[in-house]
């Protein structure tokens, strides 16, 4: 039986361009906020501007979505940021899935086969050591959330996303984050519906 997270057997990721179904009822816009052009050079960062203007963005939407951002807005190439993440509150290595301690995971915007490196470090402890508090059960609906308003993509570590389902469907406490980078380039601030207060 060939592991979930093997180069055989590699889940698929979620695209940039899936189903946004939060920004979709929120946006006057008739089309995706995606650019046609990811890599059109521009001197404008509209990343800050477009979080700060979401109307239906909480205090913790808000401090997950900064934390990420802040990668993109200051260009810390050092750090890598798009990964898989343990939502618990402790750093994760799973025997049962992947191979030779990594996950492989198919990055359908550009057919590539990603590699992530075991243990899957706690988004949790991660947050927590830059000061940012967020208990870990609204980690997974928060995330949820970003996804859905098009900040962050994710894709949950599980046999649904694999090329081949096993006997025993498997559900992990980890999901692929990656970091919309899109966001920056298009300004969303005057385009969401805001009703009167």
């Amino acid at each position: 039986m060939k592991l979930i997270g093997s180069k055989e057997n590699f889940l698929t990721g979620s695209s940039i361009f899936s189903d946004r179904s939060q920004v979709s009822s929120l946006s006057s816009r008739k089309t995706s906020s995606v650019p046609e052009h990811l890599n059109t050079i521009t001197n404008f960062d509209y990343s800050l501007l477009n979080i700060a203007s979401t109307p239906t963005m909480r205090v913790n939407d808000f401090r997950l979505c900064l934390f990420f951002f802040h990668y993109i807005v200051n260009d810390e190439k050092k750090t890598k940021i798009d990964n898989i993440y343990s939502l618990t509150d402790k750093d994760v290595t799973i025997r049962t899935i992947g191979q030779d301690g990594a996950v492989y995971v198919l990055n359908p915007d550009d057919e590539e086969l990603e590699c992530y490196k075991m243990p899957f470090k706690s988004l949790h402890n991660k947050l927590s050591k830059a000061n940012i508090h967020i208990p870990i059960d609204e980690l997974e609906p928060t995330i949820q959330k970003l996804h859905d308003l098009g900040y962050l993509t994710i894709t949950k570590i599980c046999s649904a996303n694999a090329q081949e389902d096993g006997p025993t469907p498997i559900e992990t406490n980890c999901v692929l984050i990656k970091v919309n980078y899109f966001v920056s380039l298009t300004p969303q601030n005057k385009h969401w519906k805001i009703s009167p207060t």
